[in-house]
């Protein structure tokens, strides 16, 4: 039409399939709803999700109700129907066969309000030229305009008339089969399990007692069953018509008859049918009397069970020596995979076989035999040792040989474990020389120290190396006469190894050695395990040491390193600021930059994301530079950039000399990037005494980026040294960290001697920094403490021993009595089992549990935690996967505290997860990880459920057998 090609404004009607080129193209000039160009709103936005929905929808508008539909919907209007001169048309013209039944419909929708729905009904349309029966399910919904009033009806449906002509052609089969069911004897039922009536076919209202016709009350069906099978049948009906359900359904149960009061035994089959939405809306099946076959298959299989769980070799033979049966045991003794066409010679070890021929061929006339005899495995060739018995099989009455029959036992261990006793011996006088061998070879340094003056028994070539001695000169004598500086230090750790019997360690331990007539500190690592003798008391101590000098040296040359990067940083006279992660986060900014470009308070900025706090840069070009740094790992330099940043003044407007440097980590990925800043506002109006300053910006940029590559260099030759460090000690990462603690304890210690020594001159902001201070610090350091914990959880190496769980509850329970007392708390804990454990880990395990407990306690109770465990086999565990073969001890820890939402029932096993704010609860997020971690490295599993206000219950299982 001429007037669509000048209007620009239906775009509302793009794409859309057929309709939508038909709507496009008619003439709307003479229908009451006019140009589409002038069409409302609200029916622009319904025909737009109409016309692009591939579901069948319908729309009937205004007053007159004028008629709008897709393509999904056009099928249903049949080849040569009412398709397409309805489009545009009141609902009267276009429907007048079914008018009477519709508009009802649309005036309880378009006056009252109230949506419509039919399922399954007979609504006959025209179309393919005559009147045809249809059959719809669908849907009339009100349609609002901008005024809030219903201006249309929304209609979506499908039809089903293929759907209802299937039933009532099923309904004709379901009957044709119930006659074939009744001349079978075979009892059927038929229920719907919406309304809860049931039918039955004689047969079944016979055996149930029912009557003919819909029946109300399964109970009626139930009581007929036996009391011992009753309940059986109750939960295979439930579980077939759960949602969770296949859908089939089958039980075996007995009946006790009305009429003759016989037991009988019946078998059920059905299956239940569900809706769209899951939901069951039909349950049939048979029913089938099996009463004698079931008694014949018990004696069948009481016998067969009998023979085939015994670990004995059984087996049966014809009077020709074909094998007929065999057991279990005996079929994997011999590596068959079946019996056919099987002899008795053939399961013979070919050596003993002359010997096997002799006694079959005697053994009809004497009646029996027994002897030691080698039979084979077919699938590895082995031969194994049995005590053959053989018996003649009759008939008791005619005496004719039936078979032969043979109950042999398997005596391969027995003979084996005769020659494993011999072999034995010679293994370990091997076993010891080997084990001194490879103590002397060693590359750490070993010895065993005994009694209580510590005198070397034993001292390997490194440790003698390590103290500059021969062997001759140590062996004998007292420890701290070879090495008296360590006396006072060390002689405390070895009297409480051989006093608790635990082992102790140390790390980055000075040494003061001579050399050469000059002393010299070296730093090691070392271990003191206690050594037992046959009757496990501690006789003496191994000492185990690798020398760890080099490592220490770079470790203090790094921190120096860093120390002085972050001083260089905060002095520096250039603005300059540190961001981590591809967030962005300020992790460090020098006063120039904060107060000359920024135009911040300190405690603004810092761990704030940098889009965040300046929300104007995102529009600007910044963000794709940072995003350009990340990617490339190259630095990046932007002159006489134009930024917009807004402070606490105000919003400012700069020209500014950028330098982003990344910062990588160990491994070369970029983590960061260092951000240079210079202020070239008035260069650009002055360029002159720009260029002069620009010089030695340049120059100091090129000192940084210079001492930035060497600090990098650095850190790439520390990780080849630290990759060299002992694997059997702590790793470096354990190191660096434990010895962050020191500063931090400094940072304390002075900042505590500044507030006696000059608090009374601070004003209210000093006071509020100090406290920031002193309480980053100690956060920190509780930081590190747990990040120490959760590293030494990160493996599953360790002593695993065998003990009580309740002893490693008990040890937990006296080293928190001081926080189980303040808080009022009771942990209650019964009998636990005993598993193969790594003590220090599950000790730390249970101290992580109670203490999360005693922390999220209610204001208003006591705390009370309750631990319980039992065995479970890991193929009864559903809630997590576990191995199937595998016993488990399921420990559980309940208690009363605040609880959780559902939801977070995994995040809190995450490192760094908490649930509530620092203010609320004190903690770094790791205790619960650590929990996990220890879980994993014994190859068990735990789960946290918990509501809010309810208390939490954590429960872990643990391999009895450990991992």
């Amino acid at each position: 039409m001429k007037f669509l090609k000048k209007d620009q404004d239906i775009h509302f009607l793009k794409g859309g399939g057929e309709m939508g080129d038909i709507i496009r193209n008619k003439d709307w000039s003479d229908t009451s709803v006019g140009n589409p160009s002038q069409w409302p709103s609200s029916l622009r936005v319904l025909l737009n999700t109409l016309l692009n929905s591939r579901f069948p929808m319908f729309l009937f508008w205004g007053d007159e109700w004028i008629c709008f539909y897709n393509d999904a919907y056009r099928p249903s209007l049949g080849k040569e129907g009412k398709h397409p001169y309805i489009l545009g048309e009141p609902a009267v013209v276009a429907w007048p066969e079914i008018w009477p039944t519709i508009k009802p419909l649309l005036d309880k929708v378009y006056k009252k309000g109230e949506s419509t729905w039919s399922e399954d009904q007979l609504i006959p349309i025209y179309r393919d030229g005559k009147i045809d029966d249809a059959y719809w399910t669908f849907s009339y919904s009100p349609a609002y305009g901008v005024s809030g009033l219903v201006e249309g009806v929304f209609v979506t449906c499908t039809e089903t008339t293929s759907k209802v002509q299937y039933l009532k052609k099923l309904e004709q089969s379901e009957e044709q089969l119930s006659n074939a069911l009744e001349a079978a004897g075979m009892g059927a039922w038929d229920m719907d399990p919406q309304k809860g009536t049931f039918t039955a076919n004689k047969q079944a209202q016979k055996w149930f007692g029912l009557t003919q016709g819909p029946n109300e009350d399964l109970e009626d069906v139930y009581s007929t069953i036996l009391k011992e099978d009753r309940e059986l049948v109750r939960r295979a009906v439930e579980s077939t018509l759960s949602d969770q359900s296949d859908g089939n359904y089958e039980v075996m149960y007995r009946i006790r008859g009305d009429e003759d009061g016989d037991i009988r035994t019946l078998r059920a089959l059905g299956r239940a049918w569900f809706n769209e939405s899951g939901q069951p809306y039909r349950f049939n099946g048979i029913v089938q009397d099996v009463t004698e076959q079931h008694a014949i298959d018990n004696e069948r299989h009481k016998l067969i069970s009998l023979i085939d769980s015994s670990n004995q070799f059984i087996a049966l033979a014809d009077p020709e020596h074909q094998i007929q049966f065999a057991n279990a045991a005996a079929i994997k003794m011999l590596g068959w995979h079946g019996i056919e066409n099987r002899k008795l010679l053939d399961f013979v070890y070919e050596k003993d076989r002359g010997k096997a021929e002799k006694l079959l061929a005697v053994l009809p006339e004497q009646g029996h035999f027994n002897t030691e005899i080698r039979f084979v495995n077919e699938e590895n060739g082995r031969p194994l040792w049995l005590k053959w018995n053989m018996v003649v099989v009759k008939d008791p009455r005619t005496s004719e040989i039936l078979g032969y029959g043979t109950v042999s036992t398997n005596i391969e261990e027995q003979r084996a474990r005769e020659a494993q006793l011999e072999l034995a011996l010679d293994r370990i006088v091997e076993q010891e020389r080997k084990f001194r061998n490879l103590v002397k070879q060693a590359p750490v340094g070993i010895g065993i120290l005994k009694g209580e003056d510590f005198e070397v028994e034993l001292a390997n070539t490194t440790a003698l190396a390590i103290v500059k001695k021969e062997e001759r000169q140590v062996l004998g004598v007292p420890f701290f006469k070879i090495l008296p500086d360590t006396q006072e230090t060390l002689m405390p750790m070895l009297n409480e190894v051989l006093m608790t019997g635990k082992s102790s360690r140390g790390t980055n331990f000075p040494i003061v050695i001579e050399k050469k007539g000059k002393k010299e500190t070296r730093y090691f690592n070392f271990i003191f395990y206690p050594v037992r003798d046959e009757d496990d008391l501690v006789t003496g101590v191994m000492l185990v040491a690798t020398e760890v000098t080099e490592s220490v040296l770079l470790s203090n040359k790094l921190k120096e390193s860093a120390k002085q990067f972050r001083n260089l940083v905060i002095q520096s006279p250039i603005p300059m600021t540190i961001l981590r992660g591809r967030d962005f986060v300020i992790e460090m900014a020098n006063d120039i930059m904060i107060n000359e470009i920024w135009r911040k308070d300190k405690d603004e900025v810092l761990g704030k994301k940098l889009l965040d706090l300046f929300p104007g840069l995102v529009d600007q070009k910044y963000p794709e530079l940072l995003n350009k740094v990340f990617d490339n790992g190259e630095t990046l330099t932007v002159k006489e950039s134009h930024a917009r940043i807004e402070g606490n003044d105000g919003t400012r407007e700069f020209y500014l000399d950028y330098d982003y440097a990344p910062l990588r980590e160990l491994d070369g990925t970029v983590s960061g990037i260092m951000i240079t800043v210079s202020d070239v506002t008035d260069k650009v109006r002055s360029r002159k005494k720009l260029e002069e300053f620009s010089k030695e910006l340049e120059k100091q940029v090129y000192e940084r980026t210079d001492l930035l590559n060497k600090t990098n260099l650095q850190l790439r030759d520390s990780i080849r040294e630290l990759e060299q460090t002992n694997e059997e000690l702590q790793s470096f990462a354990y190191i660096s960290s434990h010895d962050l603690q020191e500063p931090l304890r400094k940072i304390q210690m002075f900042t505590s001697r500044i507030k006696e020594r000059s608090g009374e001159k601070f004003s209210e902001k000093d006071e509020q920094d100090f406290s920031r201070i002193i309480i980053a610090a100690s956060r920190m350091r509780t930081l590190i403490e747990d990040l120490l914990a959760f590293s030494k959880t990160s493996t599953s190496l360790g002593d695993f021993r065998v003990m009580p769980v309740g002893d490693v509850v008990q040890e937990v329970k006296e080293d928190l009595s001081d926080k189980i007392q303040a808080t009022n708390a009771t942990i209650n804990s019964t009998d636990l089992c005993v598993i193969k454990m790594i003590p220090f880990q599950i000790q730390q395990l249970f101290v992580n549990l109670i203490e999360n407990s005693l922390k999220f306690a209610k204001d208003d109770q006591d705390p009370v935690i309750t631990i319980t465990s039992e065995k479970v086999s890991g193929k009864n565990v559903s809630e997590i996967l576990l191995d199937p073969k595998k016993l488990y001890c399921k420990i559980t820890v309940k208690d009363n505290g605040i609880g959780f939402e559902p939801k977070y029932g995994e995040r809190i096993f995450q490192v760094f997860q908490r649930l509530h704010g620092r203010n609320q609860f004190e903690g770094t997020g790791i205790g619960l990880a650590i929990v996990k971690k220890i879980v994993q490295n014994h190859n068990g599993g735990i789960t946290a459920e918990s509501e809010p206000g309810k208390g939490a219950t954590f429960r872990i299982y643990l391999p009895v057998e450990g991992v």
